[in-house]
């Protein structure tokens, strides 16, 4: 046995003889591999062709709502910027008010704002 006060010596010094640590992330690497290797590559296809029709709807409904929210045809009367420098504001004579983002160049979710009449001027005050 051990001598009075001595501690027996820690876990990790000894030799685990192929014992396994529960949330060993080597043992969840390992078997993530495995399974990727083994996988199907026909399924890999067929969630790539569904990942591009996904991302091509996505780019027509981006196109769809920026051809919905610009002001094509008629002038555009009146050009303000918010305070903190993030959003654009457009006005113009189709009676469209529209928030524009700087970063993304898109409009905003609920544009484009219809007015009730066509807008000749845009007087924006900071305060």
């Amino acid at each position: 046995g051990n001598t009075r006060g001595s501690y027996p010596p820690e876990e990790s010094t000894k030799k685990q003889g192929g014992k396994r640590e529960a949330g060993d992330i080597r043992r969840t690497f390992k078997a993530l591999e495995k399974k990727m290797k083994v996988s199907n590559r026909a399924s890999n296809l067929d969630k790539e062709a569904e990942d591009k029709v996904h991302q091509a709807q996505i780019l027509q409904r981006k196109t769809e709502k920026l051809k919905a929210a610009s002001h094509s045809g008629f002038a555009v009367t009146g050009i303000a910027v918010d305070g903190i420098n993030k959003t654009l504001i457009t006005v113009g004579a189709d009676a469209k008010l529209i928030l524009w983002n700087f970063k993304t160049h898109a409009p905003h979710n609920k544009c484009p704002i219809m007015l009730p009449a066509p807008a000749t001027r845009l007087c924006h005050v900071r305060d």
